[in-house]
Formats: structure tokens, C-alpha cells, sequence
């Protein structure tokens, strides 16, 4: 319960939705696993059960409030935005995984370059 699926809306056709698991059931008849599923603005459950052919996929990772971000700005600015941002964040992990490599790097050689431990017969 509480997971966010993405199912289709119905079996075979391609529209989707996004909403929450908030109950799972047994169909009396056939045995059948269902779930009832309810959208996080809406205020009832959706009429109908999903079946489990019907799910896509689960989400497994959200960004809190992106969709207010995303609402915000017009088809123009985010035309640009979008892009600019994207391009920014591969830049930042580029930049992370070349400090970190560079970092291994430099601990490697200052352990080679240290002198060997002296025995206590020396």
C-alpha cells in the first residue's frame, strides 16, 4: 500500500495514469490479485480495480514539488530552462567523478611515495 504506480487505464490501449495504491484485494471469481488505486488531488478511489497486466511501471523516485517548478514557468522559458538545467547537473557529476578520481589518484601516489615501514631489526 502507498506505492505510486503507472497503469493503463485499459487493458491494451495506451492511455496511462499515475495514481496511488491504497488498497489490494482478491477478485472473488477468478483469485485474481486487483488493486484500488486513488490520485493524490482526487478525493475518492478511482472506480476501477487495476489488474496486474495493466501496471507500466512503479515510480521509485520522485523530486518533491517539480510539478509547482515545472507549473511556473511558461512553454518558452522552459523550452530553454530545461535544457540549461540538464546540461548543468551532467556538468556537476562530470565535475564529482573527476574530484573523486582525481582524489583516489593522489592518495595512491602519496602511499607509494611514503617510505616503508622500518622493522624492529633495522
Amino acid at each position: 500500500m502507498g506505492d505510486v504506480i503507472t497503469f493503463q487505464i485499459e487493458s491494451g490501449k495506451p492511455a496511462v495514469a499515475t495514481h496511488r495504491v491504497i488498497a489490494r484485494s482478491t477478485d472473488s471469481g477468478t483469485g485474481e490479485i486487483r488493486f484500488t488505486t486513488q490520485g493524490d488531488a482526487n478525493n475518492t478511489p478511482d472506480p476501477e480495480r487495476v489488474q496486474p497486466a495493466q501496471i507500466r511501471g512503479k515510480v521509485w523516485y520522485a523530486i518533491p514539488n517539480l510539478g509547482w517548478a515545472n507549473q511556473a514557468i511558461d512553454g518558452s522559458t522552459r523550452n530553454w530552462a530545461v535544457p540549461t538545467l540538464a546540461g548543468a547537473l551532467f556538468v556537476y557529476a562530470a565535475w564529482t567523478v573527476g574530484s573523486g578520481l582525481r582524489e583516489r589518484r593522489q592518495k595512491k601516489r602519496t602511499a607509494e611515495e611514503a617510505p616503508a615501514p622500518r622493522s624492529e631489526g633495522d
